[in-house]
């Protein structure tokens, strides 16, 4: 607490160095950076023990390269909870990794609607839409991964590659 209250008095914050007043100063910090996560980040999946339990067994199986054990494992979760956004994205990267480039696209498609602000999903839902040649929505997902995250340096060069021809 002492090392918050130097901090603060650092600051210039001196009026909070009240310990009435801190508590509150606190959760109104807590509640601000939550929010801002939720505004940036988007929600999170809530809890679903059968889901989660097959996605953990996905995760397992697919980083020891078991990559078809692991489609079943996540595809298990979907049907235990299809609004599970993380085993559309874990089903999308297994599926470019075996350059089954459709079956991508569904997944990251499916993905960004569940989770719209993540540049990584409309990322990869580009790559795999460039890769099956369909370069102008591969573009716009280019576009749209860029303007979440301006520092995706594969939207960056995807699009100025394409600028150039």
């Amino acid at each position: 607490m002492s090392g918050l209250l130097s901090a603060m008095n650092h600051l210039g914050l001196r009026f909070f160095r009240s310990s009435a007043v801190l508590p509150g100063v606190i959760i109104l910090i807590g509640l601000t950076c939550g929010a801002l996560s939720l505004a940036v980040f988007g929600p999170s999946d809530p809890p679903s023990p059968e889901s989660d339990a097959w996605y953990v067994k996905g995760s397992q199986l697919a980083s020891t390269s078991q990559l078809d054990e692991a489609v079943e494992a996540f595809q298990a979760a979907q049907r235990a909870d299809p609004k599970k956004a993380d085993t559309y994205f874990a089903l999308g990267t297994i599926w470019l990794q075996k350059r089954d480039w459709r079956r991508a696209e569904t997944s990251f498609a499916s993905f960004v609607k569940l989770r719209p602000k993540s540049a990584q999903g409309w990322v990869l839902l580009a790559r795999s839409r460039l890769e099956l040649g369909n370069t102008s929505s591969a573009m716009l997902a280019y576009r749209k991964a860029l303007s979440l995250d301006g520092s995706a340096q594969e939207a960056k060069d995807a699009l100025h590659r394409f600028a150039r021809q």
